[in-house]
Order: structure tokens, then C-alpha cells, then sequence
């Protein structure tokens, strides 16, 4: 930086030119020392592990207390919404719910009902700058006024982060997230986007486990998590088994990781136990839900009943169960079944186990049939016997079959056979065995026969159709399947197989969804005929249809992996990709296979590497908004944050820049570039102190990041901390020293220019020196440290040599006002005038806000000097005002000296009688009024004040007696007493 002079101290003349010569000055340069943003240099960073001290609570509760946060945001609050937003509930249910979530017993997920939240239910909501804050109840009413219903559900809560565990007067935790709301705002049909949030999370114990409570919902503000060490409580460390002998020195590295790694794994197993705990409570709620479906189905209204009741206790806040309930009841009042309706239902099942040779159950409906009819029980006595004594002859071949037992089974099944050949259980259990033994031939053969034998066997016609399909004989499966249909429409596997068959005969499209079709109409139920017919609806490019229908098996089946994955494939396709980004966080969610979660990230990679290319073009919004597209599908890739980041960086938006560093470093807490980036940004921002907290994160990663030491040398010397900036710029020497990798000169001769301008405002011009010396050595056409060292030199009275570095370093770079200064104030040292003048003109042209005015005065004293008095004069009168006031300067007599050589005498009376009041004891001024008086035709007068000034001393006797404009008075003998009186 630049010190300039306001109203300063401006340098005192003994006596000053009369007749034109100028007289010697004794002027003093302040010299300071410049410095511009260096170039961000992109390079290479090193990697490392870092710990955190511990003490307080134990690392399994931390781990468990962020666990259970991060659940009661992404399961329970999420729930709640989704519980509000189904159409299916009531609104007395709904507000029951709302009061239950602040004000309950046993189901409270917030911690009073004062609780805050930030309003995201109108969709332009974005920040806490826009927002509002309103109370739990009415946020959640807002919710249930203004959100659109529907069946399935339609908020999803993603990229759920749970910060350290915090102590203020309570302990607290920090869940980032974000919000997704599918559905629109009823108000003006408006969609919503993606929001960012964050929930403060108050954690109390409660019967010796820990209950979190949230506290307060806000949207999420880069400022929380530039630093979010603050308050951080320290864990308590247990010892593991290296900790338990005896160290010595030697060791003590190999304890030490030791120690590490069992507390890593103390934090994996207390993660691990809690993911346990909630699979089996999930596994629990499921087995309970599909109870409660098996017993709908049969009409077993109480049985349901009971179930859905279960799983919603277990999950209070999950919408399904109470959707099931509403359902089961509105099935129950339809519901006006007769015993002989019933009867005839359960005569239907056992026809149907029987043709499927499920005989056991077959005599299970035939019984749940008498109950409804007493008196046609003897009727199906006989019917009974029968199946008993099929299911007798089968049932032990039948369990060495499913033991593997083939060859051992066909030999009971061939002597079976010779004794009863028209059994066609028989054949088709030897069918089934053959072809497991893949004589396709013989299991044919088989099959056939079971069918002839008895044209109602369904197992035998599905298990040929299947082994037609398995030989490439698609068109006679095709024809087995549809017999299958004209005995029994009940069977959705069928409708589903013949889809496959029409699409491997002929890609005919639209003839496999109408058998689909045909399919849902039997069993409007069947999720997976809703999948099957979205994904050939996909392959049509149908794409909103794909969605409907992957939506559809969402709303039969919450927890369907799959049909979240193509949903979001589906949306991808549509180029939704952060609506695509929910479904497939919904879809890892739920177990989502492996394979799938590869493609996924290949989507992302997609939009990733898209980004890279446009980030090349001039204008970066492309490449945010792809990076952005890539963070939807996988919020988990902490390289798509540290890159978008990058991309804001490079766009000069710094505080996104740096809030999306700050996401990268909540999934990878040791990202070393990323501490050092968000440096550079909160630098760039001014907050050379945060800046500094990010370099030292850096530095704690990856000690050999020498450009962290830079980064935090430049915040040093930003704060004028010089010392502290010096030695940060000396730590980067040491490391770019034993560096393996060759340091850009460029970036050298940067640090060693900022290494000066440190020593050189500490006073330690020797070492300022000799550092801007190495700059200019490192890079001789890098005009700070040529301007430096200059400044360096003329400081050290080498002006010749200072000179000629600022001259160099103007000729490379003409835009700054101050180096025209002082290369101004240099040739005033040097006596040269004329140059002197020409660089404060240039100084005065470029200094358009007049920070410099010191150069108007300047310009002005170097024409005085050089006795261009006229064009002096008009510098000195702009001047003046900022000048008359100041003590110390000389602005009145050299004044009084300029008007006295253009003949103004009365002027330059004037001018000397202001210096004399400033200062009684101005000598030069006293002379200048004798002068001036002298001029006027006041000789006695004159002489008056020539003894004054002689009194001073402060007059020298030579320039006395070369002063032409005294002549007149020179041969007087009173003036000549003075002369010898005094000198």
C-alpha cells in the first residue's frame, strides 16, 4: 500500500532562490513498498490424515447422537411432511399429527412447540435474506394448507450431514440438508426447486440413551460451516490395546496410529449398530405392512386392522400405515359379502391351488368354504381324500427334488410311474427335475404329458412355456401362456412373461404393454407390472409415462429401490437432473443394487465432465449449472463440490465459491485443496482472518504445501502483521527448497517481492533489498519487484540505480499513479527538476480521485525549483487551501519567493508576513519581507527587518551578498554596520 500525505509536514528550505538559482534542500523520502494480487497458481496437492483431541463424551455416543440427528431429519421429519401432504389422511388425523410433533408424549420430534422455522413453503424462498421465521405449528399447518396432496409421497430430504457434536448450554448438533418438494404450491401452481437447509438438533439423555430434539430449520448460510469447529466438545478417549503397555520413544509413532485406528473403529461400530438397530426396526415395519395387505386381500378387516395399527406405532410419523388404515376401512363399509359370496370365493382359491398343485392349500380354502356353507361339507369329502393322497404321493419326491436329489428322485418318480401312469403329478414332478439336470428333451417330454393328462395344470403349462422360452421357441411359450390365461387371468407373472416373449418376437412395443395392461387389470396391485411397463415405455422415449408408472410402484411400494432409480433415469432423460438427484438418493435409500448405483454415478460423471469443457468457455454459468446437475445425482462426490467451487472461484463469486469448499469439506474433512482454496476466497474477501484459520487447516493436512504458507503470508501482510508475513514467506523458501517438483519462477519472484515489501515496512531495508533483488532474478520483466527495488535503493541514497528500476518498471506497467511519485520524489533528490515535474504530472493524471494531492505541490516546488514561476504559481494557488493550515510547511515563503520574482511585491509581503506568524523565528521569512519592503521604496522599513533576519542566524552570508535584488541597498552604510555586526 501507499501512504499518502494529507495536510503533512512538507520538508523546511533554509533560504530559497531570489535571482533563480535554486539553493540546496534537504529533503528526506518516506519511502513504502508496493504490492498487486499475485496470479493464483493451480498446483499439485498432497494428502494426509488428521485427528482431533478428545475428551468428554465417548466417540461411540458422538457417533450416535449424529446418527440419530441425521434419522430424525431424513426419516422423521421427512415422514412428517409426507404424513401432511398424503391425500389419503384426514384433516382431523393431520392436525393430530401436527400436535403430536411439538406438543406429545411419545412421538415429539421437535422440542416445543416455540421451535423456529424458516418458511420454504413459498416456492421464491431461498435464504434467510427472503425468508421468515414462524412458529413449528403454523410452518406445519402453512404445509398442510398450501402444499398440494397426493398418493405418493413427494418430499425428500437429501445430502443429510450431521456436524461435530457442539456444546453451548446444551448439547447440539448441526444436519445439513436438502429439501426437495415434488409436488407445487397450491397458491399459484408454482414448482419448487431444490432448497439447502439446515436443523439445529438439541440432544438430552433420556433414560440412559440419547433423544434428539430439533431445535430450530433455517436454510443452510456458508458462514456456519466456513469454520464449524466452533464449540466443538471434546470426546473422551478410550485406550485400546496399544495404549495399554508400556511406550518408548521408538514406538510411539506406531501407538499413536494405533490409537487412531481403534477409535475409527470404535466410530464404525457405533455407526454400524445404530444402521443395524433401524434395518430391524424397517424389517419390522415392512413385515408389518405386508401383513396387513395378505390379511386385506382376504377381506380379514381386524387382522389388518391390527397390523397397520403396529407398524404405525413403530414409525408414527411413516404415511403409509395410516393410508393403509384409511384404505382398510373404506374396504370394510363396501365391504357386503355374503356367506355364500364367501363361499364361492373360497371354492374359486382351491380350484386354483389345485390346478397349481398347491394341495395343501387347495384343502385349506375347501375348508375355509364349508365354514361358510356346513351343509355341502360332504360334498367335498371325497375331493378332499383325493388331494390328501395326491399331495401324500408327491410331497416326499417333491422335498427331494428341492434338496437337490435329481437322480435319486427320477428313479421313485420312474417306479411311481409304471404303477399309476395317468397321474399327471407325476410326470411333472420328473419334468421339473429333468430339466434341472438340463435334459431339456426328456423335461419336455414330461411336461407335455403332465399337461395331457390334465388340461387344468397350470404348473405343467407354466413351467413348458418357460422351457419353450429357454430353447428360443418363443412363439409355442407364447401359446402355452396364453392357455395359462384362459384357465386362470389371476396369475400376473404370465401377463408379464408374455410382455417379455412379444418384445423378443418382434419388438412390438405397444402389443407387450397391453398385455401388461391386461395384467394390472386383473390385479391393479402389481408393482411390478407398473415397472415393467414404465421401463418399455422408457424404451419408447415415453418419458412422462415411464415416470407415471415408476411412480405408481412407488405408491404401492415405498421402499422400492428400483422404481426410484428409473423414475430418476426417467427424469435425467428429461433433463430434470436435480429431480432425478431425489429419486435416486430415495433409491440408495432403499438398497439400491450395485450395479445400478454405478450408472448413477456414470450420470453424474456425464454432467461432471460436461462441466469441465464449458468451464473453458468465457462466460462460467454452464459449467455451475452442469457441476450443480452432477451434485444432484451425487451429492456424496466431494470433487463436484471442491469443482463447482472452483468454478464460482473463477467467476469471482467468492462467498459461492467458498459455500460450496465448505460442503466438499463436510464430506471429506482432509480435502487439503479445499481448506486452501476457501483461503484464497475469504481472502479475496477481505477476511484475511478466516482466511488465515483455512491456510492453517491446509497446513495441518499437508505440512509441504508451500502455497498455504504464501496464502497465509499474504493475509499477514494484508493485516499489517509484517513479521508474521515475513516469516510465513521464509517457511515457503524452506519448503519450495527441498521441493521435488520445480516452483514456477514467476511465483517465486512473487513471494520474494512480498517478502521485501514485509521487511521493508519493519525497517529492515537490508533484507527488503536483497529480497526484491531474488524477485527481479526470478523474473526480470515483473514490474513490482523492479519498482521495489528501486525504492529499496534510493532508500540506501543509490539514486542513479533506484531510478533506472522504477523507470523499467513504469515502461512495463504506465497505470500506477504512486510509482510516477515517487519516481517523481526520487529525481527531486537527484536534483533532476524537470523529470521530477514530469512524473508528478503523470502521477496527477492517473490519480483521477486526487489520493496523492501532495503531487500538485510537488509539481508546482519542482518548477519553483527550476524558476518557472508562473506555471509554479498555479499549482501552489490549488494547493494553498489544503496548505494554509498545516504547521510546518513552507507553502507561505516559497510563495512569498514566487510572487517577489514575478514583481508582485505587495503579494509577496503577504505571503512572507503569513510565515513569519506561523513562525516568529523564520529567519528566510524576515529577509523575504525586507525584500519585498526594499522593492516597495521603503529602504528603512527594509533594514529593519534585514536586522531581524540577521539576528536568526539563519541566513547565509554569501547568498546575502549574491542577492542581486538587494542591490539598491547593499553600499548603505547601515546595512553594511548590519552585515558586520552580525557576520
Amino acid at each position: 500500500m501507499i501512504q499518502t500525505r494529507h495536510n503533512s509536514v512538507l520538508p523546511k528550505m533554509h533560504l530559497v532562490p531570489i535571482f533563480g538559482k535554486a539553493l540546496t534542500l534537504q529533503l528526506k523520502l518516506n519511502y513504502m513498498f508496493l504490492k498487486v494480487p499475485a496470479i493464483l497458481l493451480l498446483i499439485t496437492l498432497l494428502f494426509t490424515k488428521f485427528t482431533v483431541a478428545q475428551d468428554s463424551i465417548t466417540i461411540k455416543d458422538a457417533e450416535e447422537i449424529r446418527y440419530k440427528s441425521e434419522s430424525l431429519i431424513k426419516r422423521e421429519f421427512r415422514d412428517l411432511l409426507n404424513n401432511i401432504a398424503n391425500a389419503d389422511i384426514e384433516l382431523a388425523e393431520t392436525k393430530l399429527i401436527i400436535s403430536n410433533a411439538h406438543s406429545g408424549t411419545r412421538n415429539k420430534i421437535f422440542y416445543s412447540p416455540r421451535v423456529l422455522l424458516e418458511d420454504d413453503i413459498n416456492p421464491n424462498f431461498h435464504s434467510s435474506n427472503t425468508s421468515r421465521d414462524i412458529e413449528v405449528e403454523k410452518y406445519l399447518n402453512d404445509f398442510d394448507l398450501l402444499y398440494k396432496k397426493s398418493d405418493a409421497p413427494s418430499v425428500s430430504f437429501n445430502d443429510v450431514k450431521a456436524s461435530n457434536i457442539k456444546k453451548g448450554k446444551n448439547l447440539y448438533v448441526k444436519v445439513f440438508f436438502s429439501s426437495f418438494f415434488r409436488n407445487a404450491n397450491k397458491t399459484n401452481d408454482t414448482a419448487y426447486t431444490i432448497n439447502n437447509r439446515v436443523a439445529e438438533i438439541r440432544v438430552e439423555k433420556e433414560k440412559g440413551k440419547w433423544a434428539p430434539y430439533i431445535a430450530r430449520v433455517g436454510f443452510f448460510n456458508p458462514a456456519d460451516t466456513a469454520n464449524d469447529l466452533g464449540n466443538d466438545i471434546v470426546l473422551l478417549r478410550e485406550a485400546g490395546n496399544a495404549g495399554t503397555r508400556a511406550t518408548t520413544s521408538t514406538d510411539s509413532a506406531a501407538i499413536a496410529l494405533a490409537q487412531q485406528n481403534f477409535e475409527q473403529a470404535q466410530k464404525e461400530t457405533a455407526r454400524r449398530e445404530a444402521i443395524e438397530e433401524d434395518r430391524k426396526e424397517t424389517q419390522s415395519f415392512n413385515d408389518l405392512v405386508s401383513k396387513g395387505d395378505k390379511a386385506l386381500d382376504i377381506n380379514d378387516f381386524t387382522g389388518s386392522l391390527k397390523f397397520y395399527k403396529e407398524a404405525k406405532d413403530l414409525r408414527p410419523y411413516d404415511p403409509l400405515p395410516q393410508s393403509r388404515i384409511n384404505n382398510a376401512n373404506k374396504v370394510k363399509e363396501r365391504a357386503t359379502i355374503t356367506s355364500g359370496q364367501l363361499y364361492e370365493q373360497y371354492i374359486h382359491k382351491a380350484t386354483l391351488a389345485e390346478n397349481k398343485r398347491e394341495y395343501q392349500a387347495a384343502i385349506g380354502f375347501y375348508n375355509d368354504a364349508i365354514v361358510q356353507k356346513p351343509d355341502e361339507a360332504a360334498r367335498y369329502q371325497n375331493k378332499k381324500r383325493e388331494l390328501t393322497e395326491k399331495f401324500r404321493i408327491t410331497s416326499e419326491l417333491d422335498e427331494k427334488y428341492k434338496a437337490g436329489l435329481y437322480k435319486e428322485a427320477i428313479k421313485e418318480y420312474d417306479a411311481a410311474i409304471k404303477k399309476n401312469k395317468t397321474n399327471a403329478d407325476l410326470y411333472l414332478g420328473r419334468a421339473k427335475c429333468y430339466e434341472k439336470m438340463n435334459e431339456f428333451s426328456k423335461a419336455m417330454k414330461d411336461y407335455t404329458q403332465s399337461y395331457e393328462l390334465d388340461n387344468n395344470n397350470l404348473e405343467a403349462i407354466e413351467k413348458r412355456a418357460a422351457l419353450y422360452k429357454k430353447n428360443g421357441d418363443n412363439f409355442k411359450s407364447l401359446t402355452d401362456y396364453k392357455t395359462y390365461l384362459t384357465i386362470s387371468k389371476e396369475n400376473t407373472a404370465i401377463y408379464e412373461a408374455m410382455s417379455e416373449l412379444r418384445m423378443l418376437i418382434n419388438t412390438n412395443t405397444d402389443d407387450a404393454i397391453k398385455d401388461l395392461n391386461d395384467g394390472l387389470a386383473v390385479d391393479p396391485k402389481a408393482t411390478n407390472l407398473y415397472l415393467k411397463k414404465g421401463l418399455l415405455l422408457l424404451r419408447k422415449n415415453d418419458l412422462r409415462g415411464a415416470d407415471n408408472n415408476f411412480s405408481s410402484v412407488i405408491k404401492l411400494d415405498s421402499n422400492h429401490a428400483t422404481a426410484y432409480y428409473y423414475r430418476g433415469k426417467s427424469q435425467v432423460l428429461m433433463n430434470h437432473a436435480e429431480t432425478a438427484g431425489v429419486d435416486f438418493e430415495a433409491a440408495r435409500q432403499k438398497g439400491l443394487d450395485a450395479e445400478n448405483i454405478k450408472n448413477i454415478d456414470a450420470y453424474a460423471a456425464a454432467y461432471f465432465q460436461r462441466s469441465v469443457v464449458k468451464f473453458n468457455d468465457p462466460v462460467k454459468d454452464s459449467a455451475i449449472k452442469l457441476a450443480g446437475y452432477a451434485i444432484a445425482i451425487n451429492p456424496l462426490n466431494s470433487n463436484y463440490r471442491f469443482s463447482r467451487g472452483e468454478y464460482y472461484f473463477a467467476a469471482s463469486n467468492y462467498k459461492e465459491a467458498i459455500n460450496n469448499y465448505d460442503q466438499a469439506l463436510l464430506l471429506d474433512k482432509t480435502y487439503t485443496e479445499a481448506f486452501y482454496k476457501r483461503g484464497l476466497a475469504w481472502q479475496n474477501l477481505g477476511n484475511h482472518k478466516t482466511a488465515i484459520e483455512n491456510y492453517t487447516g491446509a497446513l495441518q493436512l499437508s505440512p509441504q504445501l508451500y502455497a498455504a504458507q504464501k496464502g497465509m503470508g499474504d493475509a499477514y501482510l494484508a493485516l499489517a502483521a509484517y513479521d508474521k508475513a515475513a516469516n510465513c514467506y521464509e517457511n515457503f523458501f524452506q519448503l519450495t527448497g527441498s521441493s521435488k517438483t520445480p516452483v514456477p519462477p514467476n511465483l517465486l519472484a512473487e513471494v520474494y517481492n512480498s517478502m521485501g515489501t514485509s521487511y521493508a515496512a519493519v525497517q529492515n531495508n537490508e533484507k527488503a533489498l536483497a529480497a526484491f533483488k531474488n524477485a527481479v532474478k526470478k523474473n526480470p520483466s515483473m514490474p513490482e519487484a523492479l519498482f521495489n527495488r528501486g525504492l529499496s535503493f534510493c532508500k540506501n541514497g543509490e539514486l542513479a540505480d533506484g531510478i533506472a528500476d522504477m523507470t523499467k518498471a513504469v515502461s512495463f506497467d504506465n497505470s500506477h499513479y504512486q510509482w510516477h511519485y515517487y519516481l517523481g520524489k526520487a529525481y527531486q533528490d537527484k536534483k533532476d527538476f524537470q523529470n521530477a515535474a514530469v512524473c508528478f504530472n503523470n502521477c496527477i493524471r492517473l490519480d483521477t480521485a486526487t489520493a496523492l494531492p501532495d503531487a500538485v505541490y510537488y509539481r508546482g516546488y519542482n518548477n519553483y525549483l527550476m524558476q518557472n514561476y508562473t506555471v509554479a504559481l498555479r499549482d501552489y494557488e490549488k494547493i494553498y487551501p489544503l496548505y494554509t493550515n498545516a504547521a510546518g510547511n513552507s507553502v507561505n515563503y516559497e510563495m512569498g519567493n514566487i510572487y517577489l520574482n514575478l514583481s508582485k511585491y505587495d503579494s509577496a509581503y503577504e505571503f512572507y508576513n503569513r510565515a513569519f506568524v506561523k513562525d516568529s523565528g523564520n529567519g528566510a521569512a524576515m529577509y523575504g519581507m525586507g525584500s519585498a519592503l526594499l522593492q516597495k521604496g521603503k529602504p528603512d522599513d527594509a533594514l529593519t527587518w534585514f536586522e531581524k533576519s540577521f539576528q536568526t542566524k539563519k541566513v547565509n552570508y554569501n547568498d546575502v551578498k549574491k542577492d542581486k535584488l538587494i542591490a539598491a541597498i547593499k553600499d548603505d552604510k547601515r546595512f553594511k554596520a548590519l552585515l558586520k555586526k552580525y557576520y
